[in-house]
Order: structure tokens, then C-alpha cells, then sequence
């Protein structure tokens, strides 16, 4: 559904083909983490 690459320095970037299950990924982690997302 999506590929997540994880980095030494604690970042991740999330991809997807389809922008659905992203966005919603990205909901949950904001909802939890809420200063961890970039506001792109």
C-alpha cells in the first residue's frame, strides 16, 4: 500500500502511489504527534 524509508537521524518519509492511505497515516500521526509532521 505505501513504503516508508526510515533514517539514522529519526526522520521518515512516507510514499504512496494512491494519496488515500497516506493521508490518512498521516492524520493518526498528527493526532498523536502533533509537532511531527511538516505542514507541506
Amino acid at each position: 500500500m505505501f513504503t516508508l524509508k526510515y533514517f539514522q537521524k529519526g526522520t521518515a518519509h512516507i510514499s504512496s502511489r494512491q494519496p488515500d492511505p497516506v493521508d490518512k497515516l498521516k492524520a493518526i500521526i498528527a493526532r498523536h504527534y502533533p509537532k511531527s509532521l511538516t505542514a507541506r
